[in-house]
């Protein structure tokens, strides 16, 4: 999950743990970067190249033990 959904996805995350029992969960937080182009509604201006960096949340499940 990125950005505001991070809560949900712990949140469904734990219900399935707990209704599911011998599930494995390793998690880890990553950055992902994004590149938005806007190009301008003026002729003659050139387009403009932004960057952002968002973070991400992963959570692997397993019936197996993950490493």
């Amino acid at each position: 999950s990125m950005g505001n959904a991070m809560a949900k996805m712990v949140t469904i995350v734990e219900i399935v743990k707990h209704r599911v029992p011998g599930l494995y969960q390793v998690n880890s937080v990553e950055m992902q970067t994004f590149k938005d182009e806007y190009k301008p509604k003026e002729e003659g201006l050139e387009n403009l190249e932004l960057e952002r960096k968002v973070t991400c949340f992963r959570c692997h499940l397993s019936m197996k033990e993950l490493n």
